[in-house]
C-alpha cells in the first residue's frame, strides 16, 4: 500500500515539474517579445516570475531524486 501512496505522490510531483517548466516557457517567451518590443517594465517583471519559476522547478526536482 506504501508504495501506492509513493507512486502517486511522485506522480503529483512530475505533474508539478511539467507545469512549472510549461509556465516558465510561456513567460519565456512573453519576456522574449517585451524584450524585442523594448519593454523594460514588462521585460524585468517577467524576468523575475523566471527566476521564481526555476526554484520552484529545481524544489520539485530535487524533491523528486529523492523520492526516487
Amino acid at each position: 500500500m506504501k508504495a501506492l501512496f509513493n507512486s502517486k505522490k511522485l506522480e503529483n510531483q512530475i505533474d508539478q515539474f511539467l507545469d512549472a517548466v510549461s509556465q516558465g516557457l510561456i513567460v519565456f517567451v512573453s519576456g522574449i517579445k517585451s524584450y524585442f518590443d523594448e519593454d523594460k517594465s514588462d521585460f524585468e517583471h517577467y524576468l523575475k516570475e523566471i527566476g521564481k519559476l526555476e526554484a520552484e522547478a529545481d524544489k520539485l526536482r530535487r524533491q523528486i531524486e529523492n523520492d526516487l
